[in-house]
């Protein structure tokens, strides 16, 4: 009956950016240990932009772009990724970053794909648990779609 909200995006989603749900929820697995020090700044057609808080690491995962393209693309099953570019962050930022899309996995941030009102959406904001966030949106669509 609940459902994770990465599970109730993916219905959302336009179809072709599918593929950028399926990277920020495998980001940690694709990454391992290094989750934490780089962070995906954009990712759009067929480059990643990558933050990384110093230009030492910068340097380091330059060298290993090409294990961690084909560590993305075998995610996928296909060449999704052929450009990795890697920008220097400050570290406050990446930390920052990361709480961010940390709360995008566990609360309803799109308001214009759910269909929800601005009210409705602002009252969702507001729940803390995620759970019940979700069944709450849930209903609310059900409730919309007659």
């Amino acid at each position: 009956m609940f459902k994770h909200i990465s599970e109730l995006l993916s219905s959302f989603v336009v179809k072709q950016d599918e593929w950028k749900i399926k990277l920020f929820n495998n980001w940690d697995k694709v990454l391992g240990n290094l989750s934490d020090k780089v962070v995906i700044l954009k990712a759009e057609r067929h480059m990643l932009i990558l933050g990384v808080t110093h230009p030492a690491w910068a340097h380091e995962m330059f060298m290993l772009s090409d294990v961690l393209k084909e560590r993305i693309n075998s995610l996928f099953g296909r060449e999704q990724i052929k450009y990795i570019r890697f920008k220097i962050v400050k570290k406050q930022n990446v930390v920052k970053h990361i709480k961010k899309v940390e709360r995008k996995k566990n609360t309803v941030e799109n308001k214009k794909d759910l269909g929800l009102s601005r009210s409705e959406y602002l009252s969702l904001t507001k729940i803390k648990d995620p759970e019940l966030k979700d069944f709450l949106k849930e209903f609310c669509l059900k409730t919309k779609r007659g």
